[in-house]
C-alpha cells in the first residue's frame, strides 16, 4: 500500500511538472533516467569502439618521423656584393619564408635526394621517376616554427633511420640549392653583360673617332679638355675686371687727395696712406699747440712767440706741398690705369667676337664630346661589373643552415595509440547515448509546439497597448506574413484596423500604434572589446548596423526584414513611395532604420533624404568632412551636383537638407526646399525622407502633408516603461500619414581590437 501511495504521488508531482513545464523544454531528471536504464547497453557499445581502436593502434603499421631545422638568414651575405644582384631586405618579408619553404619540396632538390640515397630502388618509395617523385611529396612535410626563421623539415617512412637519413639529406640538398641558386644568377647576368661589352666597346670608339675629327677638320685646339679660345678670353676677362679695380682704386686716391687739399683739416688728411704727411701733421700740430701756449703767457710780437708762429706757417706749407706731389702722382697712376682698362677691354672685345664666330661649332663640339665621354662611361662601368660578378660567382655563402640534424626517432609518429582510443572511446559513447535516448523516446512526453498558440498569449505591454504578434481575427486574405528581423526573431504582422461599431468596448479605447518590425541596431557610439576596454564605433558602423550581424558583415536575414518591413508599409498605407522616419529619441536609431529602408532595391533607384539634425548625420556612412545641402544650393553657395553622395552596388543616392547652422534659411525659403526635394524625387522610386528627432518644424509641416507613410522610431524599452509609451501614443495621435512603430533593441557587441602579438 505504502509502495502503491508513494507511486501514486511521483506520478502526481510527475503530472504536475508537465503541466506547468513550458513547450520546448527538457525534464534532465527523466533524460537521466532513461540513460541509466540503459547504461548496460552504452557501456557495451563504448568497449565496443575501444577495443576496435586498440586492435587498429595494435595492429596497424607503423609510420616513423624525422625532423630536421634548417635557419633561413635573411640578411645579405655577399662577400662581393654586385648592385642589383644581392637582396638585403628577402628575410623581412614573411612571404619569403613561405616561398623557401615550398622550393624544399622542388622537383629538382627531390631529384637530388632520389639520386643520392637511391630511392628509386627503394621498396617503399621505388617505383618510376614519377611514382617516387609523387610518394615522396606525399610523405615531406615543412612548416614554419612559430614565426621565425626556421623550417622544420619532417619526412614520414615505415623504417625509422629512412626517414631520419631522407629529412638530412633534404635539408642539405636545400642549404646547397641556396648557394646553387645564386651562382646561377650571378652566372646569368655575367652572360648578358659579356654580350654587350663588344657592341659598347665599338660604340665608344666610333664616337671618340668622329670628335677628333670633327675638331681636326675645324681647328679647334683644346687644352685640358676646354677650348684654347674660351681660356683666351676667360683669362682676358680676368685681365680687365684687375685693371678696372685698379683704375677705381686710384680713382678714389686721387679724389680723395684732392677733397683734402680742397679742405685742409685733419680729418680730410686722415683717409691718405702717407708716411710724410703723417709726420707733417704731427710738426703742424706741435707747432699749433706751442702757438697755443705761448699766446697765453706772452705778446703777439714777442720774439718766441713770432717763432712759434713761424713753425706753424712753415709746417702748413710742407704738407701743402707734400698733398700737390701726392695729387701728382695720384693723377698720373689714375691716368696708366685707365689706359690699362681701356686696352683690357679691347682685347677682351676682341677675344668675345672670336668666341661668338665659332660657337656653333663649340655646340656641335659639345654634342661629340658628351656623346664620346657617355660610350666610354658605360664601357667602363660594364668592363668593371665583368670583373665583379666573376669575383662573386665564387664567392657565395647560402642564406639556409642546418641547426637540427635530423635523428632516428625512438616512438612511432603514427598511429598514436592514446589518441586513438580517446577518439574511439567518445565517437563510441556519442553513439551509444544517441542510440539510448532513441530506444527511451517512448517515455519522454509528447508536446505540441504551435507558433498560434504561444502568440496568442496575452503580453505585458505597460500603458502602451502594443497589437498582439499575430492578429489570428484579421480577413486571411489581409493579413501579411511575418518575417524575420535582424536578431533572428519572427518581426510582427501588419494588424488591420477592425472597424468596430460605435458605442463598443473596442472603439472607446485608445488606438495602440501598430509595431510593424523590431530590429537590432548599434546606437552607442563605445564599446567593450575583449579585453573589456571601452572602444569606439565608427559612424558607418552604427549606421548600417541594421543591416549587418554583430561581425560587421551583410546579413541576408536583415536585407528581407527590411523587404518584409516595406510591404507591411503598403499594407497599412496603401502606398509606400515616400516614407517620412522620425525618431522618438536622441540616439541614432532611427538613422539606422531609414538607412535600412534606403537598401530595399526598386527599380528606379532610393533617395535617401536627411533633413535631421541629430548628432550623427547619415553622410557619416560614405564620407566624414561635412557635406553642403538644398539650402546652400537655393542660396547659391553650393552647386547641385555636390550635395549628392551615390552608393556603389545599390542604385541608392543620398543628399541633405541642411544642418541647423542653416535653420533660417530653410525657415524662410521653406516652400522651395520642399519643392527642391519634390522635384528631384520625380525620378526615383522610393523616397525616404529622414527627420530623426531634431529637424526643421516649418520643413517637417510642409513635407508631412506629402508623404505616404510616417514611421516612429523607439527604443523597445516602450513596452515596459509607461512615459516612454504614453509620449510614443500622444506622437502618433498627432500625425496624419502615421502608419506604425519600429521597436529597435541596443545591439552589444564585444569588438575585436587588433593587438601588437
Amino acid at each position: 500500500m505504502n509502495s502503491l501511495i508513494i507511486s501514486d504521488d511521483q506520478s502526481t508531482v510527475r503530472r504536475a511538472a508537465e503541466e506547468t513545464r513550458r513547450p520546448g523544454e527538457v525534464d534532465i531528471g527523466l533524460l537521466l533516467s532513461i540513460l541509466f536504464r540503459q547504461w548496460r547497453l552504452i557501456a557495451l557499445v563504448t568497449l565496443l569502439f575501444v577495443g576496435a581502436g586498440f586492435v587498429y593502434a595494435t595492429f596497424a603499421p607503423r609510420v616513423w618521423q624525422s625532423t630536421a631545422r634548417v635557419l633561413l638568414d635573411p640578411s645579405d651575405k655577399q662577400v662581393v656584393a654586385v648592385p642589383g644582384l644581392s637582396q638585403p631586405m628577402q628575410g623581412v618579408d614573411a612571404a619569403w619564408v613561405d616561398t623557401q619553404a615550398n622550393v624544399v619540396t622542388s622537383a629538382s632538390i627531390l631529384s637530388t635526394v632520389i639520386d643520392t640515397l637511391g630511392l628509386q630502388s627503394d621498396a617503399e618509395f621505388g617505383g618510376s621517376r614519377d611514382e617516387t617523385l609523387r610518394a615522396l611529396v606525399k610523405a615531406i612535410k615543412v612548416e614554419r616554427a612559430d614565426q621565425t626563421y626556421v623550417l622544420d623539415i619532417s619526412v614520414r617512412s615505415r623504417a625509422a633511420d629512412l626517414s631520419a637519413r631522407i629529412a638530412q639529406e633534404l635539408a642539405e640538398a636545400f642549404v646547397a640549392n641556396q648557394v646553387e641558386v645564386k651562382q646561377a644568377a650571378v652566372r646569368e647576368a655575367s652572360n648578358l653583360i659579356n654580350r654587350q661589352l663588344d657592341d659598347l666597346r665599338a660604340k665608344a670608339r666610333t664616337a671618340q673617332e668622329k670628335l677628333e675629327a670633327y675638331r681636326r677638320n675645324h681647328g679647334i685646339l683644346t687644352a685640358n679638355g676646354r677650348s684654347v679660345d674660351e681660356d683666351t678670353l676667360r683669362q682676358l676677362n680676368d685681365a680687365y675686371v684687375a685693371a678696372r679695380v685698379r683704375t677705381q682704386d686710384a680713382k678714389a686716391r686721387r679724389d680723395k687727395i684732392a677733397a683734402a687739399r680742397a679742405g685742409g683739416s685733419d680729418a680730410a688728411l686722415t683717409g691718405i696712406d702717407s708716411t710724410v704727411l703723417s709726420r707733417l701733421k704731427i710738426e703742424r700740430a706741435l707747432a699749433a699747440r706751442t702757438v697755443g701756449e705761448l699766446g697765453q703767457d706772452l705778446g703777439p710780437n714777442h720774439p718766441r712767440m713770432v717763432a712759434a708762429r713761424a713753425d706753424l706757417v712753415r709746417a702748413e706749407a710742407q704738407i701743402e706741398g707734400e698733398l700737390k706731389t701726392l695729387s701728382v702722382s695720384a693723377d698720373a697712376e689714375y691716368q696708366v690705369a685707365a689706359a690699362s682698362e681701356a686696352a683690357a677691354r679691347k682685347a677682351l672685345d676682341d677675344a668675345g667676337a672670336v668666341v661668338t664666330d665659332t660657337s656653333e661649332r663649340t655646340i656641335e663640339l659639345r654634342e661629340l664630346e658628351n656623346e664620346a665621354s657617355l660610350r666610354a662611361d658605360m664601357y667602363k662601368t660594364y668592363v668593371a661589373r665583368t670583373e665583379e660578378i666573376t669575383l662573386q660567382a665564387n664567392t657565395q655563402v647560402s642564406d639556409a643552415r642546418v641547426i637540427a640534424p635530423a635523428s632516428i626517432p625512438l616512438y612511432p609518429y603514427a598511429p598514436r595509440q592514446t589518441l586513438v582510443l580517446a577518439l574511439c572511446a567518445i565517437a563510441g559513447l556519442g553513439l551509444a547515448l544517441t542510440i539510448a535516448v532513441y530506444r527511451g523516446r517512448r517515455y519522454l512526453p509528447e508536446y505540441r509546439e504551435t507558433s498560434d498558440e504561444a502568440f496568442a498569449a496575452p503580453t505585458d505591454t505597460g500603458s502602451l497597448p502594443l497589437p498582439p504578434r499575430e492578429d489570428l481575427t484579421s480577413p486571411p486574405e489581409l493579413e501579411t506574413p511575418p518575417e524575420e528581423d535582424a536578431s533572428g526573431t519572427q518581426a510582427p504582422a501588419v494588424p488591420v484596423e477592425d472597424e468596430t461599431l460605435p458605442g463598443s468596448a473596442a472603439a472607446k479605447e485608445p488606438v495602440a500604434p501598430s509595431v510593424l518590425a523590431e530590429f537590432t541596431v548599434a546606437t552607442r557610439a563605445f564599446e567593450r572589446d575583449l579585453r573589456g576596454r571601452s572602444v569606439g564605433r565608427m559612424p558607418r558602423d552604427i549606421l548600417t548596423s541594421a543591416l549587418t550581424d554583430g561581425d560587421g558583415l551583410p546579413s541576408q536575414t536583415s536585407s528581407e526584414a527590411f523587404g518584409a518591413l516595406v510591404r507591411k508599409i503598403t499594407a497599412a498605407a496603401g502606398a509606400s513611395r515616400l516614407v517620412l522616419v522620425l525618431g522618438a529619441d536622441h540616439g541614432p536609431a532611427a538613422a539606422t532604420i531609414a538607412f535600412g529602408l534606403a537598401h530595399v532595391p526598386t527599380r528606379d533607384g532610393v533617395l535617401l533624404i536627411d533633413a535631421s539634425w541629430d548628432e550623427l548625420p547619415l553622410h557619416r556612412a560614405y564620407v566624414d568632412e561635412a557635406i553642403p545641402g538644398v539650402i546652400d544650393v537655393i542660396a547659391g553657395r553650393a552647386d547641385a551636383t555636390s550635395i549628392a553622395v551615390c552608393e556603389e552596388g545599390p542604385d541608392l543616392t543620398l543628399i541633405g537638407v541642411g544642418g541647423p547652422d542653416s535653420a533660417d534659411d530653410i525657415a524662410a525659403d521653406v516652400g522651395r526646399v520642399a519643392d527642391f526635394v519634390d522635384k528631384l524625387a520625380e525620378d526615383f522610386g522610393r523616397i525616404i525622407l529622414h527627420c530623426g528627432h531634431r529637424h526643421s518644424p516649418e520643413l517637417f509641416q510642409a513635407l508631412l502633408g506629402r508623404v505616404d507613410a510616417v514611421l516612429i522610431v523607439a527604443d523597445a524599452i516602450i513596452e515596459q516603461d509607461d512615459e516612454a509609451a504614453e509620449m510614443v501614443r500622444d506622437l502618433a495621435s498627432i500625425l496624419p500619414a502615421f502608419t506604425g512603430v519600429v521597436l529597435v533593441h541596443e545591439r552589444t557587441d564585444t569588438l575585436a581590437v587588433a593587438e601588437r602579438a
